[in-house]
């Protein structure tokens, strides 16, 4: 076909530049629209359209460029075209879009930026790797003994309760509240995240349950045992996948703790997932008898709900949790290996949410997570697992793409409070 449109992409942090080429009548704008949401759906909020090479454009065209110049505006992002031709240029005048031309030493400058950074490549994805606060660290705090659950042998003095706050994150098993005996009829997956709560109540419901600070209110969680860390995120990862293949998490995490140079690390992230593998307690540990544990067969079949094929396909999910090369004190018992043949053992768990475009926008993982609890509906909270059984296992959480918050972890007890 004559007169081809083509577009060639340069990208550089959340800044991507579209190189375009050929004419943009009725027919090719649709292919133009297509790409523009392909971005905007990536999450890229701050596009750039270099027309030198365009040298006709239809009214058709002329709604595609409207269009999309609206929608980023209200993502609070931008959208400029540069370079046009003369002939482009004329329409843009004419139809009284001369504003969006976009100053063109700011277009050089970010487009030399491209041309040195390159991202870097990991097996199936692509990333790139900011150092946001080299000297940030993490304090961790262990607290409960997770072998209690074993026996369902815990008391009211085994409980702690953790009261959130900004940069503070919490996993492990807990409730919403501070009341013991409240709380152990509904003890479930919990996390903690900056300032929200959510956690996955055992009372039957089988509905996810969060909650927000409000003023000078902060949530508490009770925990019967959990993984607490709290501080600044020292790097930022973001990445993509190639094509229609989907990252692995033990890769992501393997990619990120050796850029980061870290062997032991706290970590958040946000990302689209093309299914979810893991674990949650689905019965309330206050119906089980003394002395019996969630996980004897065939009563763990009631008592546990594992997923027996990826679940939570083309999804939004929020995951927190610990990584480490060393195991050699009662860390151990909190954690899983990563995988199969992984030097790391690490702890997740994700609050899931409705697919939709993740701004790219916000470097701040506080603000990022709240957006989602403030515009979404919390689907699920679940345990990150993997099931790597021969034949019958599914494997590992995937992921499309993302933002990764990592930081250095210093562990301010060798011993849980037991």
């Amino acid at each position: 076909m004559e007169d081809k449109l083509e577009i060639f992409r340069e990208q550089s942090d959340d800044y991507v530049l579209l190189k375009i080429k050929g004419r943009i009548d009725t027919y090719w704008a649709d292919q133009l629209s297509l790409k523009l949401r392909e971005e905007i759906d990536s999450g890229y909020y701050n596009i750039t359209l270099h027309l030198s090479g365009v040298n006709y454009i239809s009214s058709t065209g002329i709604r595609v460029l409207l269009q999309y110049y609206r929608q980023l505006l209200k993502l609070n992002g931008t959208f400029a075209l540069t370079e046009p031709s003369d002939n482009v240029k004329s329409v843009l005048q004419m139809v009284g879009l001369k504003d969006l031309l976009a100053d063109k030493k700011n277009i050089e400058k970010e487009s030399l930026k491209m041309t040195e950074e390159e991202s870097l490549t990991y097996k199936n994805f692509s990333y790139y790797h900011r150092s946001i606060k080299p000297s940030a660290s993490l304090n961790c705090n262990l607290t409960g003994n997770p072998d209690l659950l074993f026996m369902n042998d815990f008391t009211r003095d085994n409980v702690k309760t953790e009261t959130l706050s900004d940069n503070k994150y919490v996993l492990g098993i807990g409730a919403i509240g501070t009341d013991y005996d409240e709380c152990r009829k509904r003890y479930g997956e919990t996390i903690g995240l900056g300032t929200i709560a959510c956690y996955l109540p055992t009372d039957g419901t089988n509905q996810p349950d969060y909650i927000l600070s409000l003023h000078n209110y902060m949530p508490d969680i009770s925990l019967v045992y959990g993984i607490c860390f709290e501080g600044e995120f020292s790097h930022l990862f973001d990445f993509s996948s190639h094509g229609k293949d989907s990252a692995q998490l033990s890769d992501l995490v393997e990619a990120f703790m050796l850029s980061a140079n870290l062997n032991q690390a706290g970590v958040i992230f946000v990302g689209q997932t093309s299914g979810l593998t893991g674990a949650s307690i689905n019965k309330s540990l206050y119906k089980l008898e003394k002395n019996t544990s969630l996980f004897k067969y065939p009563d763990i079949k009631d008592n546990i709900n594992f997923t027996t094929e990826k679940t939570f396909q083309n999804s939004i999910a929020v995951v927190v949790g610990i990584i480490t090369d060393d195991t050699s004190n009662d860390i151990k018992k909190f954690l899983r290996p990563l995988a199969t043949g992984s030097m790391y053992y690490c702890h997740f768990h994700a609050a899931v949410f409705p697919n939709h475009p993740l701004r790219r926008d916000i470097t701040d993982p506080d603000v990022l997570i709240k957006t989602l609890f403030d515009n979404e509906r919390l689907l699920g909270v679940m345990h990150l697992l993997n099931d790597e059984r021969e034949i019958t296992g599914v494997g590992q959480s995937e992921f499309t793409q993302g933002r990764f918050w990592i930081g250095k972890l210093n562990f301010t007890n060798e011993k849980a409070e037991i």
